[in-house]
């Protein structure tokens, strides 16, 4: 699924992804998907992204949400993330 910053888009989750679901949030910086999915009920998410600066400001802007996980990670090279972890990856669609 690619996320294009419409709040919108991420409520059609719920109608085919249970929300005990796992997630893999994929280079979210500066939107608010993290968010958004969390106030519908996916609070178990993995968000990554290569640039350490990019995760230490979502972890700084979320901190307050429980059930988060940020890692400073490359998506092609997941290192100590297991096979069959998640259940849905979300890529964030650049404008």
């Amino acid at each position: 699924m690619a996320y294009d910053g419409n709040p919108s888009k991420a409520g059609i989750l719920p109608s085919f992804l249970p929300r005990f679901h796992t997630l893999l949030i994929i280079s979210n910086s500066g939107q608010t998907l993290t968010a958004d999915l969390h106030a519908l009920g996916y609070w178990s998410q993995l968000n990554v992204d290569f640039s350490p600066l990019a995760i230490d400001a979502m972890k700084k802007r979320y901190q307050y949400l429980q059930g988060l996980e940020w890692r400073v990670m490359d998506v092609r090279a997941m290192v100590g993330v297991g096979d069959e972890t998640f259940e849905v990856a979300i890529d964030k669609v650049s404008k």
